[in-house]
């Protein structure tokens, strides 16, 4: 077993990842389980909805990881970040995180299941390059705003 793993509550990635994590879980802890999410759009867009479901979009998962690591790790200053960037001729909207780790500010990407993050350096980001607008409030209507205005051929999100 990764000893990275080892306090989270089911670390055999075929089942579902236990959400939320052990009280004792790390930083990298909580973000593996939730990179491990499968992903896809819960019926009930929201962080309920993904925990519910155990699966989850760029939104919801980044939405979670924020919230939570802001709860448990606020000197890791957790930053959500939208990407607006062209995806296959359209234009998406995508969310990651950013987080503060000795010193220094590093991308976090959970959306798909990937390589497990090493708590060292930044996640590549599942888009390609683009704009990045750091939320400042309300990250869901911000999020709704950028759509609405680099989207409008594409409803729904990433």
């Amino acid at each position: 077993m990764d000893p990275a793993c080892s306090k989270v509550a089911n670390p055999d990635r075929r089942l579902r990842p236990a959400l939320p994590p052990a009280a004792d879980a790390t930083l990298v802890e909580i973000v593996r389980a939730v990179q491990a999410l499968p992903h896809g759009r819960p019926s009930d867009r929201s962080v309920a909805g993904m925990l519910a479901e155990g699966r989850g979009t760029s939104s919801t998962k980044h939405r979670y990881l924020h919230d939570i690591l802001a709860a448990r790790f606020p000197e890791s200053a957790p930053q959500i970040v939208h990407r607006v960037a062209p995806t296959d001729g359209l234009v998406g909207v995508h969310r990651y995180l950013t987080v503060l780790v000795d010193g220094r500010r590093l991308a976090i990407d959970a959306t798909l299941p990937g390589r497990p993050w090493d708590g060292r350096s930044s996640m590549p980001l599942a888009c390609g390059p683009g704009i990045d607008y750091p939320s400042r409030v309300d990250p869901d209507a911000e999020k709704a705003a950028l759509e609405k205005v680099h989207c409008a051929a594409r409803p729904g999100r990433m």
